[in-house]
């Protein structure tokens, strides 16, 4: 044995198991897991390009509305009915239902913010008119395109309804979706 140990080539061997051993450790330890993270990084980077080419194409869309919006007088001279007080959260509920499947739109939230309120407003001949005025909140999930086509839809109605704030959150888990609130003023005759 101690002849096998002093032979020239059996510190060679050694070295060279050494070598071996310490290859594949650094291979665990270090170059695997960094292969893994650069893939996962790879995939969300694609993913977040995806969204912001989205996101960019959503924004060319509604420069484009609003300079064709500019251009054309039609939606200025349209008027809005008020509706009785009784029938315009009913009325607004079943418009938004139909709006939303069209768009695929789901609403996971729709609640009251506070007590319907009385407001007197000029109308157009400048004449004092009371108005009830309900403020709804809403909660919607949908990709970013679709909450846009969502939103001009309601501007459309012809109910006098008034889209006062709209945030937009992005969560993870529902990728591509986002999460929009939305708050609206509904008015109605007393």
């Amino acid at each position: 044995m101690k002849s096998l140990v002093r032979a020239p080539w059996f510190g060679h061997a050694v070295v060279i198991a050494a070598m071996i051993a310490a290859i594949a450790i650094v291979n665990v330890a270090w170059v695997a897991p960094r292969e893994k993270e650069r893939t996962a990084l790879g995939t969300q980077e694609r993913s977040l390009r995806a969204e912001l080419t989205d996101l960019q194409e959503g924004i060319a869309e509604m420069e484009l509305w609003r300079l064709g919006q500019a251009d054309s007088g039609a939606s200025r001279g349209r008027s809005k009915r008020a509706l009785p007080a009784g029938g315009m959260v009913p009325s607004l509920l079943d418009a938004l239902a139909e709006i939303g499947k069209r768009h695929g739109v789901r609403a996971d939230l729709i609640q009251p913010a506070g007590l319907p309120s009385d407001e007197t407003l000029p109308d157009a001949s400048g004449a004092a008119v009371t108005y009830r005025k309900v403020d709804l909140r809403l909660r919607l999930e949908a990709p970013y395109r679709a909450v846009g086509q969502y939103l001009a839809e309601v501007e459309k109605l012809d109910q006098l309804v008034v889209i006062r704030s709209v945030t937009l959150r992005h969560e993870a888990a529902l990728a591509p979706r986002l999460i929009a609130d939305v708050s609206l003023w509904i008015y109605g005759t007393p």
